[in-house]
């Protein structure tokens, strides 16, 4: 696959250009200074680091482009002024936050003992539950969820991190890896579970890249009585993901969704402003249904972070034989399908991760799925990732040393590498088994559209579903909760480069209504 000359162009001018003075001095006293030893010392013998390439994945594909247009992008010139701290500090946590930030960047070497990254610790958690007994007979071999462990966690840089960065970002991480566990064995303790008499009925999956009306498809069916959908409170670690509810008003009663709202309250005090702005790009609030990144965090796929590390994790993330993803999210239904009293057609899921895999996700869900593709002008879906990936990671770094011209080369590349991959899979499989769908078709007519997309999948939207979905839709319009601002600019796009990279796909997607 060749590279894009405009865009091989535009990163070379941009490698080139001379990095601002104050970056530099900052750059070159932290990298020189003694600060926290034990964050930047890490074991991880015989790992892929960040100056290393295997430029091809499991199945021969060609990759190697992804890697250099990521590591040609990084440079000073594309640092963004932007600070850990979203808002101006609110609370008395906030300012302890904001002052032990300004310490750690004034004074990189200052050592906080609890500001080391835990890297190993992450990683033998992450291990001890591969070596559970039973497990591969369940989950299948680890070997590809371990080297996705050890690309992540091997190739942070804690000395662009924040003290609380590092903080948050080991707590986090050591939430995900707990979770899973617990997850696991509960799997591996209830073989009903994973039994075939268990198996999960009809999966429809919605697929697109973001800002192309995804996530409005995605709740106008989960809102449906007959459909289940993955709910924030069921999926995140905040609360104990091996419980599952009863019956359908439990879905926005569970105890769950109190403590994860506490939980979401303490971040918001320490980081003022952040799931506001969140909102303005995706809404995430632990009663909503939601697409499958945050349950994909168990699988160390961690789609809005992977910024955070260096590109032999982009590596892995792009590499499309990820059996094992598909194979933990359908023994997580069938766990949460313990609990399904109520009559359920199909199932709902969404992401646009999903079109990197969907090879894996047709071998683990196969026969009986269905995929529903939106496309919009990939001008809008950009930097709208950009722009929540930006939210999200912001929060680790240390002024100055937020990368958003990487961001963007990066998303533009994976939003590439999706498209590539759809065409490819479509061309290869039975058309009854996927919807092609215009963003502007959908957003005329969303109600007329989901029953044509339902008629097409045979599953029946009785007046029920029909009233849900109208309900839910008079209930959430467009811009409820804000509008974020964002351009390809301010990620060093500009809408000729997204176009040109990004050709193949608009002229192909030009032939659906």
């Amino acid at each position: 696959m060749a590279t894009d000359p405009q865009l091989t162009s535009a990163t070379s001018a941009v490698a080139q250009s001379p990095a601002p003075n104050a970056i530099a001095s900052l750059e070159t006293a932290t990298a020189t200074a003694a600060a926290i030893p034990s964050a930047t010392t890490t074991t991880c013998t015989n790992v892929p680091r960040a100056n290393s390439n295997s430029g091809s994945s499991d199945n021969g594909e060609d990759i190697g482009w992804l890697s250099e247009a990521i590591r040609g992008a990084t440079c000073a010139a594309d640092l963004a002024h932007l600070g850990p701290h979203l808002g101006a500090p609110a609370s008395p946590l906030s300012w302890i936050a904001w002052g032990m930030d300004k310490v750690g960047a004034l004074l990189p070497w200052t050592n906080f003992s609890w500001t080391a990254l835990q890297v190993e610790q992450l990683r033998r958690t992450a291990r001890e539950t591969c070596e559970m007994p039973g497990y591969e007979d369940v989950f299948g071999t680890p070997d590809e969820y371990l080297r996705g462990v050890d690309a992540y966690y091997c190739n942070l840089s804690p000395e662009k991190m924040t003290p609380t960065g590092i903080f948050w970002f080991n707590t986090w991480q050591s939430g995900v890896l707990e979770g899973r566990k617990k997850i696991v064995r509960y799997i591996l303790d209830n073989p009903d579970v994973y039994q075939p008499s268990s198996r999960v009925n009809k999966v429809i999956m919605i697929a697109g890249y973001f800002r192309s009306g995804t996530t409005l498809m995605h709740r106008m069916m989960a809102a449906q009585p007959a459909t289940r959908s993955l709910h924030v409170f069921e999926m995140i670690d905040f609360a104990d993901p091996t419980h599952y509810v009863t019956n359908r008003e439990q879905l926005t009663t569970d105890t769950r969704i109190a403590q994860c709202r506490a939980q979401f309250d303490q971040f918001e005090k320490l980081y003022p402003g952040f799931w506001k702005r969140v909102a303005e790009s995706h809404l995430t609030d632990p009663s909503e249904p939601d697409e499958e990144v945050v349950l994909f965090m168990y699988t160390s796929v961690h789609v809005l972070s992977f910024g955070v590390s260096g590109h032999p994790y982009s590596d892995w993330i792009a590499n499309p034989n990820k059996n094992f993803i598909y194979r933990f999210l359908r023994m997580f239904m069938q766990m949460l399908n313990q609990g399904t009293t109520w009559p359920v057609t199909h199932w709902v899921i969404k992401s646009p991760l999903h079109m990197l895999y969907l090879d894996s996700f047709t071998e683990e869900f196969s026969p009986s799925f269905g995929v529903v593709f939106l496309h919009r002008d990939p001008v809008d879906g950009v930097p709208s990732f950009c722009r929540l990936m930006e939210t999200w990671t912001s929060v680790f770094f240390q002024d100055k040393f937020f990368d958003l011209g990487l961001l963007g080369r990066l998303n533009l590349w994976m939003c590439k590498l999706s498209w590539d991959r759809v065409m490819a899979w479509q061309r290869k499989t039975d058309p009854s088994m996927y919807y092609n769908l215009q963003y502007r078709t959908f957003t005329k007519d969303p109600v007329g559209e989901l029953e044509k997309i339902y008629n097409h999948f045979h599953i029946p939207m009785d007046g029920e579903a029909r009233a849900a979905a109208i309900d839910y839709l008079n209930n959430n319009q467009q811009g409820k909760h804000g509008r974020a601002n964002y351009s390809p600019e301010r990620y060093g796009l500009t809408k000729e480069l997204i176009h040109s990279v990004l050709s193949d796909y608009m002229e192909w997607s030009a032939q659906f209504p």
